[in-house]
């Protein structure tokens, strides 16, 4: 299984959402970032807390501001040291991770896997959980990231902006979350055009324009639906 995923670079956005979960502050006494108009607070991409030794742990717990890709039991772990250590889920944001390509751009690999409590799971949910009409089509087909083995999806679609947030809803809930980080908020051609298949262009204003659109409707969107859920 493919497990870990690298941040996407260059031009991507990266959107932080937090969702305010009861579950998960009903099980610890985390709270937000710090304030950070003073003072540098360092944000770890991921820390395989198993192999910490305790005196490690109290010091990853007491200088990081908080992490992300961290196990329930990693999690559980630190706050015991630093009760408002932020911890956030990780899930892409335009996407759907499927299995890893082959060097023809194949998905043949590994299924992509993502963190559910302490268990690493499949993030794709098997060809009959999925719609077609959920996916993002160019040129009549569906469009796979060749680079990190994902399906870019049709965020304007009520029935997959739907699917995806109770997903969210669920891995914050069961990874006790300060919040998510939603990778890969971006025009998908910055990501590198000939990556895609089928190929997106590689400079079209009017394209870009309509991703544009599409992302920002869909933050106002998901700002909505959380607060609708913090409520």
């Amino acid at each position: 299984m493919v497990r870990l995923r690298a941040v996407a670079l260059g031009c991507a956005v990266l959107m932080l959402i937090f969702l305010g979960n009861a579950s998960a502050q009903d099980n610890t006494n985390q709270g937000p970032f710090p304030n950070t108009a003073e003072g540098i607070h360092v944000f770890n991409d991921q820390i395989d807390v198993d192999y910490l030794s305790d005196a490690q742990a109290a010091f990853a717990a007491t200088h990081y501001a908080g992490a992300q890709k961290l196990t329930l039991s990693g999690a559980r772990r630190l706050r015991a040291y630093k009760p408002t250590f932020a911890v956030l889920t990780y899930r892409l944001g335009l996407g759907l991770g499927y299995r890893a390509a082959d060097c023809d751009c194949q998905p043949t690999g590994d299924y992509l896997e993502i963190i559910q409590g302490d268990d690493w799971v499949q993030e794709w949910p098997g060809d009959d959980a999925v719609q077609e009409d959920w996916f993002y089509h160019y040129d009549g087909q569906r469009v796979y990231w060749c680079a990190w083995g994902w399906y870019l999806m049709d965020t304007n679609h009520e029935g997959w902006r739907t699917w995806w947030f109770d997903q969210i809803l669920n891995l914050l809930a069961d990874n006790e979350s300060t919040g998510l980080f939603a990778d890969s908020v971006t025009v998908p051609n910055y990501l590198g055009s000939e990556d895609w298949r089928p190929p997106l262009p590689d400079y079209d204003a009017a394209f870009e324009a309509e991703w544009t659109r599409r992302i920002e409707d869909w933050i106002t969107w998901v700002r909505g639906s959380s607060m609708a859920t913090m409520r």
